[in-house]
């Protein structure tokens, strides 16, 4: 009974199975995961992650923050409009203060939704993630031994008069600790996007055009796009070896501390979590390591049943050629671009 009365608010062009996968893409915009620290949410704080997150000082160039590889306005009223939340130079890889990092730097738009951070899915709280960037040297040009000295010291430089968490603590860890809890707190505080999609599953029979409807359809069917691209954000949160022409060992380096679940896969190599979907037109490029340019590229990697050699580990058994047209991956590629705000 829920479900039938969940399906009859879509149009009437899907079937049944179908309009089951589209339901299961709804978002709720409301529905934030608990914060790790009760703090994140008090207005001060969050004011102060908008500081951190734009703050240069911290940098060993002085022109490199959060912001640079993670684009968002700061004056603006909405940080979001206009802004990606990824890398805006739209390079494969992004640059920091003292070098290239590995991977393509993902988008925090509605990251404060997601249940772990990181392409490896490194960690399993979104402050820790937060300050992990000051401790890359490719960054933020700080040396590993002594990043968080560096940072407690700019903080008591810079911030200990409005501190909000009270007297900045003595100990530089505590210092870092309250650092990411304030940039979780700003991350927190973005507003989500409405994308056409949303429009759809709240009764908008004309949210989608034609040409998006059949993209959505194939999207829940012949592309399988939704076996690892589904929920809320359209990500499972699980890893996955998708074809990529990589060395990039993924969650199969052991070196690597990663965030495990009770459901999660054995760890294995060129493996990478689902990257949610939602703004994936603005992301540009592609894949961790930004190998692929646009979503027409993507499209055309799984259609072909990813990349014919240089991958790395065993790819998932499900990644096989599609047989998509010309027609069909034009189409899944419209659905793609809407998946953004209106």
């Amino acid at each position: 009974m829920i479900w039938t009365a969940l399906v009859a608010c879509l149009p009437g062009t899907y079937t049944p199975d179908e309009q089951l996968r589209i339901e299961g893409l709804r978002f709720d915009a409301d529905a934030l995961p608990a914060p790790s620290d009760d703090r994140a949410d008090d207005p001060e704080v969050v004011a102060l992650g908008k500081a951190l997150y734009f703050d240069r000082a911290f940098a060993t160039d002085r022109t490199t923050s959060c912001a640079t590889c993670h684009a968002l306005c700061r004056g603006c009223d909405d940080p979001t409009a206009g802004s990606s939340g990824a890398d805006p130079r739209m390079t494969p890889t992004s640059a920091g203060a003292a070098g290239v990092t590995p991977r393509a730097a993902p988008t925090v738009l509605e990251s404060a939704h997601r249940g772990r951070w990181g392409w490896y899915g490194r960690f399993c709280a979104l402050d820790d993630q937060s300050t992990f960037p000051f401790s890359s040297h490719a960054v933020y040009g700080l040396e590993t031994d002594t990043w968080k000295g560096v940072v407690a010291r700019g903080v008591r430089y810079r911030y200990a008069a409005d501190w909000p968490f009270g007297d900045v603590p003595v100990d530089d860890d505590d210092v870092v600790e309250q650092v990411g809890v304030a940039l979780e707190g700003w991350l927190r505080s973005l507003p989500p996007s409405t994308t056409p999609l949303d429009r759809l599953l709240d009764g908008d029979d004309e949210a989608l055009d034609p040409v998006e409807q059949e993209g959505l359809r194939l999207f829940v069917g012949k592309a399988h796009c939704v076996d690892c691209h589904d929920g809320p954000l359209l990500s499972d949160d699980q890893p996955h070896n998708v074809g990529v022409a990589s060395d990039d060992l993924g969650r199969g380096d052991d070196d690597i501390a990663v965030c495990v679940r009770p459901d999660d896969p054995p760890r294995a190599d060129g493996t990478f979590v689902t990257p949610p979907l939602r703004n994936v037109a603005l992301t540009a490029p592609y894949m961790h390591d930004g190998s692929l340019a646009t979503l027409e590229d993507v499209v055309w990697h799984y259609d072909v049943g990813g990349a014919p050699e240089g991958t790395v580990g065993e790819v998932d058994g499900r990644l096989k050629p599609l047989g998509l047209s010309d027609e069909e991956r034009q189409a899944l590629v419209a659905f793609l671009r809407t998946l953004g705000p209106s």
